[in-house]
């Protein structure tokens, strides 16, 4: 479904989609992806993409929640929901990972942050898995359609793809090693759910949580 109020903001700036994707430092088919769908922009390119429209992020995307209302909305479900991935305290993804007894679970295009905060994390998911923790792994694949999109949307360009092979690059102790199952993934979608046969797709969702576990669990999830 079009973006309907997003469509008549640019119209009325009097701005094409080649010259406002110029101005915000984004690729032209990025501004007509965001005005064709209901798909949302990360926060830097709402902001960017609202200063440049002169309307509120709030009038242009509906469905994107003000961090405040998430961090309410939270706290009956949550022990903690973070607006993005560096709202995260450091020290919050190596507890998560220590305390993991039963699985761990990561899915990203790059994630390289876990190898320069966490030291030995390689050493660490080896442990893990050498403990009986499952540990699945679900990275980009440095030459799919998705990271170059995704590159291209964050104005990065190439360098996400080199990020992505450098992660496959520290990642060498852990594949093939029993209790560690790695695949590289190809999707643009936020989520995807694991299965037996295939990967199945899901609904977008771009905010990093911590769920409450009803038993003893530590989840890790990166969007």
């Amino acid at each position: 479904m079009a973006n309907e109020r997003l469509r008549s903001a640019i119209a009325r700036s009097g701005m094409t989609a080649p010259a406002l994707g110029e101005r915000i430092g984004v690729d032209t088919k990025t501004i007509e992806r965001w005005v064709a769908t209901e798909r949302v922009p990360h926060r830097k390119n709402r902001q960017a993409l609202s200063a440049a429209l002169g309307r509120d992020e709030d009038f242009l995307w509906p469905a994107a929640v003000s961090e405040a209302r998430a961090q309410s909305a939270s706290q009956a479900e949550f022990v903690a929901i973070h607006p993005n991935r560096g709202s995260v305290p450091a020290g919050t993804w190596q507890s998560l990972l220590e305390a993991a007894d039963e699985s761990i679970d990561l899915l990203a295009f790059a994630a390289s942050f876990l190898h320069d905060t966490i030291a030995d994390f390689d050493e660490l998911l080896l442990r893990k898995a050498r403990d009986g923790v499952r540990v699945r792994l679900l990275f980009g694949d440095p030459g799919g359609q998705a990271v170059r999109i995704r590159g291209d949307e964050e104005g990065i360009g190439e360098s996400l793809a080199a990020r992505c092979s450098l992660t496959w690059k520290y990642l060498r102790p852990c594949l093939g090693v029993p209790g560690i199952e790695a695949r590289a993934h190809d999707t643009t979608l936020y989520s995807t759910v694991w299965s037996s046969a295939a990967m199945k797709t899901c609904s977008p969702t771009p905010t990093p949580t911590v769920r409450r576990p009803t038993t003893r669990r530590s989840c890790i999830s990166i969007a």
